[in-house]
């Protein structure tokens, strides 16, 4: 399973970035759909096995979660600001982002600390993609017929694609009861959720299109096809192989993945996410006692953070001043985020691992005591 994480997390660096020549991957938007049903998968899997259905269980599972997605995020986030500042300073006035801040404080003040709050704790991340900003209009939802001067919101933010993660903390706020609820239920609740889903993404204009690729809200339906996907392994044997029998589903995944697969929002979007559901069952199962596998998948996190930061240090070093619509080579930027990705691990990820499972490790110990 590290491997396919580690998989579909370079589909999205090469979604920002030049196209690898003579290899077509994983549409970005889908490999992070992807991920949302891994999420669910593993919230499951941990909640049934490690946090027990209890108010301290739920507290250490909540604080566990926080502790693995801020400590990365805060280190990524500075670091993204005081790229922008420094050249700024070297520019001699504010350089792209920053541009955007000065330009709009003295209108939108209030707005902008909103902003700025959602940055700092993420919850609202997922939000900002549905506004466009003009100096002469301000701050609207998005429309088509925004004035011409307009841009897209999410321009402000200095890790823009890290509206996933707001939608992430959504996800593990309600884990907890989702996971506790019963399978049909679950059905139920994915089935109603996707068949909004479609039919928002099927409306006309840049707002509708723009809710159902990045609200929080209306990503929970992948959320629970990742816990329908582990109850999948619990109850069908089948999908419990030995590594021979997993050739197949796992040959077919990577045959799409690497097959330029059309994005979510199509049918053929769908057809792959069910295909995912399917194998990720059979991907745990063969590779859950690998630590090789394990430590690959470590990776995933930290170059989904870091990948847009390192295009940007990329571009400046070519002179590119409007960084969001300027191409990178992919290989390149592969390159350069895998090797800061290991740094981050060692340095943040790794220390922080060793803190979440000693906490554990002594609830574990204080429980067999009482």
């Amino acid at each position: 399973m590290g491997t396919y994480r580690l998989l579909l997390a370079l589909c999205v660096v090469v979604g920002h970035a030049s196209p690898l020549p003579g290899i077509r991957v994983l549409d970005a938007g889908l490999a992070v759909k992807t991920f949302f049903m891994i999420s669910g998968f593993y919230m499951a899997l941990i909640l049934a096995e490690k946090y027990p259905p209890t108010r301290e269980g739920r507290t250490l599972f909540y604080s566990n979660r926080l502790l693995r997605i801020y400590p990365m995020y805060f280190v990524t986030l500075i670091f993204a600001i005081l790229f922008y500042a420094a050249a700024s300073l070297r520019l001699g006035h504010p350089a792209d982002r920053l541009a955007l801040w000065a330009q709009a404080w003295g209108r939108e003040g209030g707005i902008l600390a909103a902003i700025g709050l959602s940055q700092l704790t993420v919850v609202g991340l997922d939000v900002t993609p549905l506004f466009g900003y003009s100096p002469s209009a301000g701050f609207q939802l998005l429309s088509s017929s925004a004035p011409a001067d307009s841009t897209l919101a999410w321009r402000f933010n200095f890790l823009p694609h890290c509206w996933s993660i707001g939608a992430e903390l959504l996800f593990y706020a309600m884990a907890p009861l989702l996971v506790a609820i019963r399978t049909s239920v679950q059905g139920l609740l994915c089935a109603a959720g996707l068949g909004i889903l479609i039919w928002i993404g099927a409306m006309p204009g840049p707002l509708a299109n723009s809710a159902a690729y990045h609200l929080g809200i209306l990503q929970v339906p992948y959320f629970l096809l990742g816990i329908l996907s582990y109850s999948l392994l619990q109850t069908w044997p089948l999908l419990r192989p030995t590594i021979a029998r997993a050739a197949l589903p796992i040959l077919a995944l990577a045959a799409l993945t690497f097959s330029g697969w059309p994005a979510i929002g199509k049918p053929p979007g769908y057809v792959y996410i069910l295909c995912a559901w399917l194998a990720i069952p059979v991907l745990f199962h063969v590779s859950r006692r690998s630590s090789w596998d394990r430590w690959v998948g470590e990776l995933s996190y930290p170059i989904y953070l870091l990948h847009v930061p390192v295009k940007w240090i990329l571009l400046a070093a070519r002179g590119v001043e409007k960084k969001d619509a300027a191409e990178i080579s992919g290989w390149l930027l592969i390159a350069a985020t895998l090797a800061a990705s290991g740094l981050m691990v060692f340095l943040i990820d790794r220390p922080m691992e060793r803190f979440r499972r000693e906490r554990f490790e002594r609830r574990a110990a204080g429980a067999v005591k009482g």
